[in-house]
């Protein structure tokens, strides 16, 4: 036992030490193996392996390096499609806000030329094109004319006034012609490419018409140096960029139009409100009141006293003075509230004149149109020549004031009064004539076929009156034309001077050719009544005629009716036979007398 033990002893020992050395030489290549897969787990690809061998070690870790690698490549691809979906992201976002810095402008700004500048520059920047122009269509819409462009190029394109033909040069007219996108990936294979000196660096081109309400305004034209240069996304913003140009186009247009009818108005309203106080001040050319703390009086000269110490404001309408309103402070100078109240008050006045002007002024106008109506509805239910005259010198009153008005028709070269108005016995004149020859103002009107104003008729030379006309001074007469010819003529007077102005003239005219129309009118009814009389008298001779049944009855019948219905002082009816050539007359003296003679014999 004793020599058992210490070789059992020794026995275990080396058991023991075999053991451990084959352990280690089994779980150091797995405890290697299990470090270098915590480092690739962190990212450390290069992270060294166990050397691959022929036992189960080494099967494991050389299948681990494979797996490795593996995982290594497709980290890598996914760090790239990474990368990748960055920069679009990152080029998408700088698109999106050059979209929405466009979307601002066309908000905020109303220079359509600042505008297009900025907008072409802010697609150059974000897309990273060479070129971006932007055309508009001419009036006529057959020419894109190139508006503005942000490279060299388009500076040099727009300093000549580049166009191209709508429909029919290059992709901007094909754009600009069916209002479709064209787009070409590779511009030496698209035959609509239209070859540009100034661009010759382009290799890809996209046209994006600029629409409103489906009507093309324009184009969008955006160059590539890069084949292929555009993708979906692109087009995508690049349209709504052109939408939100081609309605801020119109907008800023739409403004630039209403503006200027604006002005437009704004100054023919000015104008309108000058002429109408200088209306009113030609009729009433010293026009004021005086107010003494009492009561108000008309202005006079003897009351215009000026004083040193007077305040003295302008009143306005529009920028238009119109007249004055003086204060009188006595023998002291006006004090700065004093002024600035003053000038309150002028300025209210001023409002109120021109209001009760504006008023007077409608009330004017709706009487001249009711006058002018009137006339229209006479020239339409009124047809007695007679009547119609006497309607429209009433109805003429209310458009322009007179004494007396004569109106005129013309009788080959004589004008004949046909109506009047104003005088003590209008009839008395009713067919007094007048040779236009003779009259140096009727030849002037009938000439020239315009208006003639005289301010002051009995010292005018041309004014060649009748009876007793030695009180007219003013003095207005106007051409009745049909049909481009003078028909008669209408004048009126007044005895105040310088009373007739340019204004009353042309209403005047205007209420004449209402006069010509209503004559000729009047002139074919009764021409009608004439021809249908004489129609109905034929169809009755003609009856009575057939109902005869010898030629004697017949002739005697003819000769009758006739002798009747035209009321003469004779009739005569030659006849002549086929057969034997023998002419007979007959006569008739009356209605019961007709005989024949042979012809050539005597008729009494």
């Amino acid at each position: 036992l004793a020599r058992i033990l210490p070789v059992g002893g020794f026995i275990l020992v080396v058991v023991v030490v075999i053991g451990l050395l084959l352990t280690n030489r089994l779980a150091n290549p797995i405890r290697r193996l299990a470090t270098a897969a915590q480092q690739i787990g962190a990212g450390q690809w290069d992270a060294p392996l166990p050397r691959a061998g022929r036992d189960e070690i080494g099967v494991l870790s050389q299948a681990f390096s494979t797996m490795t690698a593996q995982l290594r490549d497709l980290y890598a691809g996914l760090e790239e499609k990474v990368a990748t979906r960055t920069r679009d992201l990152e080029r998408r976002s700088i698109q999106l806000e050059a979209a929405t810095q466009v979307a601002r402008g066309a908000a905020a700004i109303r220079d359509v030329d600042q505008l297009l500048e900025e907008t072409v520059h802010l697609i150059s920047d974000s897309f990273g094109f060479y070129h971006a122009a932007i055309f508009l269509l001419d009036e006529a819409r057959e020419y894109a004319i190139l508006q503005a462009a942000s490279s060299e190029g388009g500076q040099r394109m727009l300093a000549r006034r580049h166009q191209l033909k709508v429909g029919e040069v290059g992709i901007v007219g094909y754009a600009a012609g069916t209002g479709e996108p064209r787009i070409a990936l590779d511009v030496g294979a698209d035959a609509a490419f239209f070859d540009n000196p100034d661009l010759p660096q382009t290799r890809s081109e996209m046209a994006l018409p600029l629409q409103v309400r489906d009507r093309v305004i324009g184009v969008l034209d955006v160059q590539s140096r890069e084949p292929a240069a555009f993708s979906d996304e692109d087009v995508a913003v690049l349209q709504t960029m052109a939408d939100q140009v081609a309605l801020a186009i119109e907008n800023a247009r739409l403004l630039e139009e209403t503006e200027g009818r604006l002005r437009e108005i704004s100054a023919l309203l000015r104008r309108q409100g000058q002429e109408g106080w200088e209306r009113l001040a030609a009729r009433r050319p010293r026009w004021g009141y005086t107010y003494d703390g009492v009561e108000v009086m008309p202005r006079t000269a003897a009351s215009a006293v000026e004083t040193e110490h007077q305040l003295t404001v302008p009143l306005q309408v529009r920028g238009t003075p119109i007249g004055n309103l003086s204060l009188v402070l006595g023998d002291r100078p006006p004090t700065s509230d004093e002024t600035v109240l003053a000038q309150a008050v002028a300025d209210q006045v001023s409002q109120a004149l021109e209001r009760a002007r504006l008023f007077q002024e409608t009330q004017r106008t709706l009487g001249e149109m009711e006058a002018l109506a009137e006339i229209g509805r006479a020239t339409g239910s009124v047809l007695d020549l007679g009547d119609v005259l006497r309607l429209i010198l009433a109805q003429l009153e209310r458009v322009v004031p007179y004494n007396t008005v004569a109106l005129w028709l013309r009788e080959g070269n004589t004008m004949r009064i046909h109506a009047a108005r104003g005088f003590e016995t209008p009839e008395a004149f009713i067919g007094f004539a007048a040779p236009i020859q003779e009259d140096k103002l009727f030849s002037e009107l009938v000439l020239n076929r315009q208006p003639v104003i005289i301010a002051d008729a009995q010292h005018d030379e041309r004014f060649r009156g009748f009876a007793d006309t030695e009180w007219v001074r003013s003095w207005l007469g106007v051409p009745l034309l049909s049909k481009g010819e003078v028909v008669g003529l209408l004048t009126i007077d007044k005895r105040e001077p310088n009373f007739y102005t340019a204004e009353a003239a042309r209403l005047t005219f205007a209420f004449g050719q209402q006069v010509a129309l209503a004559i000729e009118n009047a002139r074919m009814f009764e021409e009608t009544q004439r021809r249908a009389e004489r129609e109905r008298m034929i169809g009755e001779v003609t009856g009575r005629m057939r109902a005869s049944l010898d030629l004697e009855s017949v002739l005697k019948t003819a000769a009758d009716e006739i002798y009747q219905a035209l009321g003469l002082d004779e009739i005569v009816i030659r006849l002549a036979t086929e057969e034997t050539r023998d002419r007979a007359t007959p006569k008739s003296l009356a209605a019961d007398r007709i005989g024949t003679r042979p012809l050539g014999e005597e008729v009494v």
